[in-house]
C-alpha cells in the first residue's frame, strides 16, 4: 500500500443492468476522468470498474463512498457495489493501452488521437472520457448504420441526447449539410464541441437548447434509453420533414415493443430494424396520410 508523498487511490465496482450501462457511463464521468472498464456480469448485468483518487471521495468508508455513487447515479439502480484502496498507478495510461479502434459503420472507425486507423476507411478522432458514446457500445453502431444508410449530401439533422456528438461526426463526414445537438447532461456541450473540432466538423453543427423549434428536419437520431425515447417522439415529429424520419437505438430487443407502441401513438411506423446482440434499433417515419 502507498505510503508517505504517493497517494492512495480506490477501486469501485458498480453492478447495474446492461440497459443502464451508458447512461451510468455519462454520469459518472466527473468521478473517473480516466475512464472506466466494463464486465459482463451474466446476459442482463454489467459491472463498471473505475479508480479515483480517495481524497476525492468523501470520508466515512465504502459506505459513505456507495451513498455518493447512488446520489449521482440517480436514477439508475445500484445493484451491487464494492470498494477497496489499491496502489497508485497510472490509471489513465493503463486505461488508455485498454482502449481499442472500433468500426463504427462500414466506412467510419473511432478512433482515439494516439491509434493509427486499422483499415482503409474514414476516422473519427475521439478523446474518450467524459460523455458516452465512443463506438463501443452495441446501440451506438446500430445507430451509426442507420445514419449511414440514411443521411444524404446536404440534409439537415438533430442529433438529440448527442453525448459525445459521434453521431453528429458521422452524419457530417457522411455529407449533413448542418446538424444541431441537443443533450441534457451538461458536460455534453463542452465534450461535444471539443469532439467536433477535433473532427474538424464544427462548421456544420449548431447547438440548438429547444429542438422543439426546429422545422423541416431530413432525420433525427436518438441513442438514449427507452423511457426518454417514449417521452420525446411526440416532440420530435412536428420537427420533421415531409419525409423525415428518426433512428431510435439504446434500446433492448425485449423493448423493442414498447418502442413500437409509442411510435405509433405518435403517427410513426417502423420502417427498417437492425439488432446486435440484446441491442435493438430501428428507423420510424410518418404513417402515409390517405
Amino acid at each position: 500500500m502507498p505510503s508517505g508523498a504517493e497517494r492512495d487511490w480506490a477501486e469501485l465496482a458498480i453492478t447495474l443492468r446492461a440497459a443502464d450501462e451508458e447512461v451510468a457511463v455519462a454520469l459518472l464521468g466527473d468521478l473517473f476522468p480516466a475512464g472506466m472498464r466494463c464486465e459482463g456480469v451474466g446476459p442482463d448485468l454489467v459491472r463498471l470498474i473505475g479508480h479515483v483518487e480517495s481524497t476525492r471521495l468523501p470520508s466515512g468508508g465504502a459506505g459513505t463512498w456507495e451513498q455518493r455513487v447512488i446520489e449521482i447515479l440517480r436514477p439508475v439502480p445500484v445493484l451491487a457495489f464494492e470498494a477497496k484502496l489499491t496502489e497508485d498507478r497510472d490509471w489513465m495510461a493503463q486505461w488508455r493501452v485498454s482502449w481499442r479502434p472500433v468500426r463504427l459503420c462500414a466506412d467510419l472507425w473511432v478512433c482515439a488521437p494516439w491509434h493509427d486507423l486499422p483499415e482503409p476507411g474514414r476516422a473519427i478522432w475521439m478523446e474518450p472520457g467524459a460523455a458516452f458514446g465512443t463506438g463501443h457500445h452495441e446501440s451506438t453502431r446500430l445507430a451509426a448504420m442507420l445514419v449511414e444508410e440514411q443521411v444524404r449530401p446536404g440534409g439537415t439533422y438533430l442529433d438529440l441526447g448527442c453525448g459525445t456528438g459521434v453521431l453528429a461526426i458521422a452524419a457530417v463526414l457522411l455529407g449533413a449539410g448542418r446538424v444541431h445537438l441537443n443533450d441534457i447532461d451538461p458536460d455534453a456541450r463542452a465534450v461535444a464541441h471539443r469532439e467536433l473540432r477535433l473532427n474538424r466538423c464544427e462548421d456544420r453543427a449548431r447547438w440548438v437548447d429547444d429542438p422543439r423549434q426546429l422545422a423541416e428536419l431530413d432525420g433525427v437520431f436518438m441513442n438514449i434509453d427507452l423511457e426518454t425515447i417514449g417521452r420525446l417522439l411526440p416532440a420530435v415529429v412536428p420537427t420533421l420533414g415531409e419525409k423525415g424520419w428518426i433512428a431510435v437505438s439504446g434500446v433492448l430487443r425485449s423493448s423493442s415493443g414498447e418502442v413500437l407502441r409509442a411510435a405509433s401513438d405518435a403517427d410513426l411506423e417502423l420502417r427498417r430494424e437492425l439488432a446486435e446482440g440484446e441491442w435493438w434499433s430501428g428507423l420510424l417515419g410518418k404513417v402515409p396520410r390517405p
